[in-house]
């Protein structure tokens, strides 16, 4: 079978770039989209030059020394970079046993599963098409349950000033929905 180095570029980029952004997310904090563009770059450049290197030993040493590349350039100067950079490993795993389990599911057989791609176009293709889905249905719902949410504390008022008056719709601040347990009345937390 024909491996495209097109596929190779594609599948490897955009996964490297969802697993950078999932982790980030697991670690909960905010994707550093800059970050994340430069490690699937790198990552991609050295998946293409994999192909070059024929001693087993030297392979397992390149991965490792691209979790550590990747790992500084994704975590480097934050909190937690032992924790985020075993975090960023184990997603990588679980998005390489997705990718062996599809695989084994299509050919039926382990060694074609684990050196070639079952499909004869690029699995990125599948995994950007389910992302963006996922990215539609949060923001669709989200701004479903935002509008929900305030859409019982959205009142109409009149504000009269000079003599004129305006008809409005504000926002009655809820006080984060806490209540006096004894006279049943929001609070609001104000600061100093």
């Amino acid at each position: 079978m024909d491996v495209y180095i097109e596929y190779v570029v594609l599948d490897n980029f955009t996964i490297t770039l969802m697993i950078a952004a999932l982790t980030y997310k697991i670690m909960l904090r905010r994707v550093a989209k800059l970050r994340a563009l430069i490690a699937a770059i790198v990552g991609t450049g050295v998946a293409v030059a994999y192909p070059f290197v024929y001693n087993d030993a030297l392979v397992v040493l390149i991965k490792f020394g691209l979790w550590l590349t990747l790992s500084l350039i994704l975590f480097c100067g934050k909190r937690k970079f032992l924790l985020c950079s075993v975090t960023f490993l184990a997603v990588t795993f679980l998005f390489g046993g997705v990718t062996f389990g599809v695989n084994y599911l299509v050919c039926g057989d382990v060694y074609s599963a684990m050196r070639v791609s079952s499909f004869d176009f690029p699995i990125s293709v599948i995994l950007s098409g389910a992302c963006l889905c996922y990215f539609i249905i949060k923001k669709l719902t989200m701004s479903i349950h935002r509008r929900k949410d305030v859409s019982g504390a959205v009142y109409g008022f009149s504000l009269t000033l000079f003599g004129k008056t305006l008809e409005l719709r504000g926002l009655m601040d809820t006080g984060n929905r806490l209540y006096d347990e004894k006279s049943g009345l929001p609070i609001v937390i104000v600061g100093a």
